[in-house]
C-alpha cells in the first residue's frame, strides 16, 4: 500500500536537491518524486509516494517536516485522494501493430504526433491504469517512455497544502 505525502516546498533546485538527498539517506522505498508548480509562484507542491511495508508514514513526514525548505507536510489517505499518473510513449508503428489502434479507440491513450513510422501516445490516468495500458502495448514496440511523478491532490473544498503567507517565504530566505 503507498503512503502518499504532499508538501509545500520553495521552489528552488536547492529544496528539491535536499529532499531528494534526505529520501536517499534515510533509504525510503520511494515509488514516485515529483514536483509541480502551486498557486503561489515562489511554492511548489512535492509529492513523495513510498512503499509504506518498507517504511514507516510518520517518519517519512517527521523527516519532510524537519527541512526548512519544506512547509505544511500533509499525509493524503490514498482512499481519499485524488491521483492521476501520466505518460508519453513513442511507439515503432510497424512494431506494435493495431495495439495502437486498439489503445486509441478504447479511449486509454490519445495520439499526441503520428508521422514517419513512430506515434507518440499520451496515456492519462490513475497510476494502476497507465500501468495496465503500457501493458498491453508490445514492449519491442516502445522506442521511448517517459513517466513523471503522480499527482496527488485531496478531495474537498480545502487546500491539500498551504503557505502561511507569502512574507513567510520571504522572510526565510
Amino acid at each position: 500500500m503507498p503512503s502518499l505525502f504532499v508538501a509545500s516546498v520553495r521552489d528552488s533546485l536547492q529544496a528539491l536537491n535536499r529532499v531528494v538527498s534526505l529520501l536517499r539517506a534515510r533509504n525510503f522505498s520511494v515509488t514516485s518524486v515529483s514536483t509541480v508548480r502551486s498557486e503561489h509562484a515562489e511554492v511548489s507542491r512535492l509529492v513523495v509516494v513510498v512503499d509504506e511495508s518498507q517504511a514507516r508514514p510518520e517518519r517519512v513526514a517527521a523527516c519532510l517536516e524537519k527541512l526548512e525548505e519544506a512547509w505544511n507536510v500533509v499525509a493524503v489517505d490514498a482512499t481519499t485522494a485524488v491521483r492521476r499518473s501520466i505518460a508519453l510513449v513513442k511507439i515503432d508503428d510497424a512494431a506494435a501493430g493495431a495495439s495502437v489502434t486498439g489503445v486509441v479507440q478504447s479511449g486509454a491513450a490519445r495520439i499526441v504526433e503520428r508521422g514517419g513510422g513512430i506515434t507518440i501516445l499520451e496515456i492519462s490516468g490513475p497510476p494502476g491504469e497507465v500501468d495496465a495500458t503500457l501493458g498491453t502495448l508490445p514492449a519491442d514496440a516502445i522506442i521511448e517512455l517517459a513517466r513523471p511523478g503522480d499527482l496527488v491532490m485531496a478531495r474537498g473544498q480545502q487546500p491539500t497544502t498551504s503557505v502561511t503567507s507569502p512574507e513567510a517565504l520571504k522572510s526565510s530566505v
